[in-house]
């Protein structure tokens, strides 16, 4: 029997994967496991997979909770409310770690805010604070600052 992974040195281990055996391997060896989320993957496949990670989990003699559940969800431009109810329904289901894709062109309002700079293309950091802006509007998200000690 494998044993798995209780200390490594390096960055946490990510394994994107949904087959059984693939699974077994992210109860083996994985800090993080990463899925497909909808429209790939509906919620209730997910969920599913999640049940035979823990069953892998527990045939390696690991507690399930020491690995991250992730799932990648592509944001629609056309319904934010759908959005915010899907990534409230990943998170319900036990992903604590959600990658948010947005597709490219970015809606007009994006593309717009990024013309306006001095009339030159956004830099590299423009476009990621663009796309950071734009997702928290979508999913209601607000950044949140730890106060001060005490």
């Amino acid at each position: 029997m494998s044993q798995p992974v209780t200390w490594r040195t390096g960055p946490p281990l990510l394994i994107g994967c949904w087959g059984t055996r693939s699974l077994r391997l992210v109860a083996e060896h994985a800090d993080i496991w990463n899925i497909p989320g909808p429209p790939h993957n509906t919620l209730d496949y997910i969920t599913q997979r999640s049940r035979v990670l823990d069953a892998h989990c527990a045939a390696v003699g690991r507690d399930p909770q020491t690995i991250t559940r992730s799932v990648q969800y592509i944001v629609s431009y056309d319904d934010s409310a759908g959005d915010r109810k899907a990534i409230r329904d990943l998170i319900g289901a036990g992903l604590t770690h959600i990658v948010l894709s947005l597709r490219s062109p970015l809606p007009h309002t994006g593309r717009t805010l990024a013309r306006r700079r001095d009339h030159h293309p956004p830099t590299r950091g423009v476009r990621r604070a663009l796309k950071t802006a734009f997702v928290r509007r979508r999913i209601g998200a607000r950044r949140t600052l730890p106060g001060p000690a005490g």
